[in-house]
């Protein structure tokens, strides 16, 4: 019996077959263009098993530097403190 396993990457995607009983594996880069993977699986019989990588293509994570970071913080920190302010104030002339 072969075992199939895909890991997909955004321009092609990485394939192994590795037979069971001898444990010999074939990896194999299948461009994606349309039909490759279908061409690729042809020679192998309907029902071997496959397994598919499923995180998909993550997006590319960018973190600010301390600075940057520091910065935020601080308009974060006076935005409350002004929120803050007006509700007192508000407050005060409410009870007069």
């Amino acid at each position: 019996m072969r075992y199939i396993a895909f890991d997909s990457h955004k321009r092609y995607t990485f394939a192994s077959v590795e037979e069971a009983e001898s444990g010999k594996r074939t990896d194999v880069r299948i461009e994606h263009t349309r039909g490759a993977i279908r061409e690729f699986l042809k020679p192998y019989e309907p029902q071997t098993p496959v397994a598919v990588e499923t995180t998909g293509t993550l997006p590319t994570v960018w973190i600010p530097d301390g600075v940057l970071r520091d910065t935020r913080e601080l308009f974060r920190t006076r935005m409350v403190l002004a929120r803050q302010s007006t509700r007192l104030k508000n407050r005060i002339l409410d009870t007069c």
